[in-house]
């Protein structure tokens, strides 16, 4: 079985890595391309397109997981064989948007303006959800992920895949005294903001739907 496994950035991904590295061993496999920075240039685009497309025909494993920052229209008719199953986490939208953008001013502060608004529409973070599922629906993945229900989700994840990964925590942050739904609050463009990730939150609630469904 080959498991294509994506990472949505901020979605407790890096501690999940650590986990599945751990149980896969040299079965577990990176493959980034990164659909929400791919989206921000033309030429960038085509450059790291090609570039993926010769690494990728060497990378895709006969077993495993392929694990990364991807779209799953990446992998095109790889999807369809028996032997294939696709899996991503999510989080709520207004947490994880808030979190996106605080990784970024700290991280990569040339790429942002300061303005919540002008920043979710410029990186293209109020259509992340969709690029990465691509053309994917979330009533046809084998595993949803819930990062508010992350115990709950990993366990699935062991039932499903027959494995025994336990939890490392990485990139956890507990010192912000406000949640980012505050914090929009307070800058006043939380109601902005939720208009813009309206998309997100709609896969989220379908996600959190079928999640639901197996409790």
């Amino acid at each position: 079985m080959v498991l294509l496994m994506v990472h949505m950035p901020k979605c407790g991904g890096t501690s999940f890595r650590k986990s599945l590295s751990s149980e896969f061993g040299s079965r577990f496999h990176k493959y980034y391309s990164d659909p929400l920075r791919k989206t921000r240039n033309k030429t960038d685009f085509y450059i790291i397109k090609q570039k993926f497309r010769r690494r990728r025909a060497k990378q895709i494993p006969q077993s495993g997981i392929v694990y990364g920052h991807y779209c799953l229209d990446e992998f095109g008719n790889l999807r369809n064989k028996k032997n294939v199953k696709t899996g991503i986490f999510f989080r709520e939208p207004i947490d994880w948007v808030g979190s996106y953008l605080l990784y970024v001013r700290k991280k990569h502060p040339h790429l942002i303006s300061g303005d919540d608004i002008t920043d979710i529409k410029n990186l293209n973070l109020h259509k992340a959800f969709r690029l990465h599922l691509g053309h994917v629906q979330v009533k046809q993945l084998d595993f949803i992920g819930i990062v508010e229900e992350y115990q709950e989700s990993l366990s699935r994840f062991c039932t499903t895949f027959n494995c025994n990964i336990q939890e490392e925590k990485k990139n956890v942050n507990t010192n912000r005294k406000l949640s980012y739904r505050e914090l929009f609050q307070e800058r006043k463009t939380l109601d902005k903001v939720t208009d813009l990730m309206k998309e997100n939150s709609d896969i989220y609630d379908e996600a959190i739907k079928h999640f639901s469904m197996y409790r």
